[in-house]
C-alpha cells in the first residue's frame, strides 16, 4: 500500500473521529455515547505516534520550528478568542483568573497541574490539553527515534513497561484522579509511543483487508462491554488497544471516491478540534444573554456547522500566512 493511500485513509477517519470528539463535548447530550470521544482521542494520539515514527529529525532546528508553527499559532489564536469571550460583560461560566493560570495556558503547561478545582481549565478552551501531550511527545521524539532505531525490541518492551508504570502511578500515587489518568501528558504520551511501535512493526508490510472486517466485530464488542461496565476507571485504558487495532484496519481500506472526499475534510480535523469548544461556549453565552434556549437539534447543527466553517476559513486564510512565515524563518537558518 502506498504511503499516499495510507494518509488518505487515516485523514478520512480523522475527520470522523473529530466529529465524535465534538459530540462528546456537547453540553446538550448525555449518555454512554460520550465514550466515543475518549476512544477518538486515543486514536489521534496513536496516529500521531504512528506517522511521526519516521519523521525527519536530522535537523533539529527545522524539526522543532515546523512543529512550533504547526501547533502554537493556531492555539494562540484560539486562546485569544477565549480571553475575549472571558472579557464579555455577561458572566456565564467564567471566574476571575490569575496571571499564572493564563501563563500556563500560553505555554501549554495547563495539563501538568490539578485543574479539577479550576474552572478556567475546562472553559478557557479546555480540550486543548491534547496539545500539551503532543508538545511533550514532539520534544522527545528525536531521542525516541534514536532509541527505536538502535534497539527496536527493547524500545517496544520499554513502551509496555512505561505504560504499565504510568497506570500504576495513576492509582498508587494519585488515587486514580481524573485529571491524571485522562489528561496528564506523562500518562497519555504512552499512546503516542504505542503508535511508534506500530509504525515499526508495520514497516514494509502489506496489510490484509480482512482486518477491517474483524475490526467491526471488535469495535461492536468493545462498546457493548464498555457500555455496561460498572466503573469508569477501566474504560479509558481499554480504548488504547482497540484504537490501535482500528488504525491498522483503516490502513487496509480500499481507495475510492467517497474515501477521498472525506479525507479532504480530515485536513481540517485539528482546526475543528481546537475551535469547537469555543463555538460551544459562545453559543451557551448567547443563550444566557438572550434568555432563549434553541432546540437541541438546532444547537447541534450550529456547533458542527460553525466549527467546520471556522476551520475551513482558518485553513484557507490564516494557515498560508503561517506557512509563509515558517518558510521565511527556516530559510534564514
Amino acid at each position: 500500500m502506498s504511503n499516499n493511500h495510507r494518509f488518505v485513509a487515516i485523514d478520512a477517519w480523522r475527520f470522523i473521529f473529530a466529529l465524535l470528539i465534538i459530540w462528546h463535548h456537547l453540553p446538550w447530550i448525555d449518555g454512554h455515547v460520550h465514550w466515543l470521544g475518549y476512544c477518538a482521542v486515543s486514536f489521534f494520539f496513536i496516529a500521531s505516534g504512528f506517522f511521526s515514527a519516521h519523521s525527519d529529525t536530522s535537523d533539529l532546528q527545522k524539526f522543532y520550528l515546523r512543529k512550533f508553527f504547526r501547533i502554537f499559532p493556531i492555539y494562540w489564536v484560539a486562546l485569544a478568542v477565549a480571553l475575549l469571550i472571558e472579557a464579555a460583560p455577561v458572566r456565564y461560566i467564567w471566574t476571575s483568573q490569575s496571571v499564572w493560570d493564563i501563563l500556563q495556558h500560553v505555554f501549554l503547561l495547563q495539563a501538568y497541574s490539578n485543574f479539577e478545582t479550576r474552572p478556567m481549565f475546562y472553559y478557557l478552551n479546555g480540550p486543548t490539553w491534547f496539545l500539551c501531550v503532543l508538545v511533550l511527545f514532539y520534544a522527545v521524539l528525536p531521542l525516541l527515534q534514536h532509541w527505536q532505531h538502535k534497539f527496536p525490541k527493547w524500545f517496544a518492551i520499554g513502551v509496555i513497561v512505561y505504560s504499565l508504570c504510568a497506570v500504576a502511578v495513576t492509582w498508587l500515587v494519585f488515587d486514580g484522579a481524573y485529571w491524571v489518568r485522562v489528561n496528564m501528558p506523562l500518562v497519555r504520551i504512552s499512546e503516542c509511543l504505542f503508535g511508534m511501535v506500530l509504525a515499526h512493526w508495520l514497516q514494509d508490510k502489506n496489510i490484509s483487508g480482512v482486518h477491517k472486517y474483524i475490526s467491526v466485530g471488535v469495535l461492536v464488542l468493545f462498546f457493548i462491554f464498555a457500555y455496561d461496565l460498572p466503573t469508569e476507571y477501566i474504560r479509558p485504558y481499554m480504548s488504547i488497544p482497540i484504537m490501535a487495532y482500528l488504525l491498522v484496519a483503516f490502513l487496509s481500506c480500499k481507495e475510492n471516491s467517497a474515501l477521498n472526499y472525506v479525507s479532504k475534510m480530515g485536513g481540517v480535523s485539528m482546526e475543528m478540534y481546537i475551535f469547537h469548544h469555543l463555538v460551544i461556549v459562545g453559543l451557551k453565552l448567547v443563550e444566557y444573554m438572550v434568555h432563549y434556549t434553541p432546540p437541541i437539534w438546532l444547537n447541534i447543527c450550529l456547533v458542527y456547522g460553525l466549527t467546520l466553517l471556522i476551520a475551513i476559513l482558518y485553513q484557507h486564510y490564516i494557515t498560508p500566512c503561517v506557512n509563509s512565515l515558517e518558510q521565511k524563518v527556516i530559510s534564514r537558518l
